[in-house]
């Protein structure tokens, strides 16, 4: 709920969102789908951070999609 809200709340501002998840794939593509329907961008990714090769593989993402991370 907190992440969620988070997302929810730097989306609203004008943030575009990366919106992380491990297992809760279909609340995380539901709130992706909220914000889009909103008008807001977000982008899903899937990663477990207690692997270091699947949380550099995240970040690297982020940057790749939205060109720069302005908080994480």
């Amino acid at each position: 709920g907190i992440g969620a809200a988070c997302a929810r709340v730097f989306a609203q501002n004008g943030w575009r969102v990366l919106i992380h998840y491990n297992q809760s794939a279909s609340m995380a593509r539901a709130l992706q789908q909220e914000l889009l329907s909103q008008g807001q961008d977000a982008f899903c990714l899937k990663a477990d951070l207690a692997n270091p090769e699947e949380a550099r593989f995240l970040i690297d993402q982020a940057a790749r999609v939205f060109g720069r991370i302005d908080a994480l």
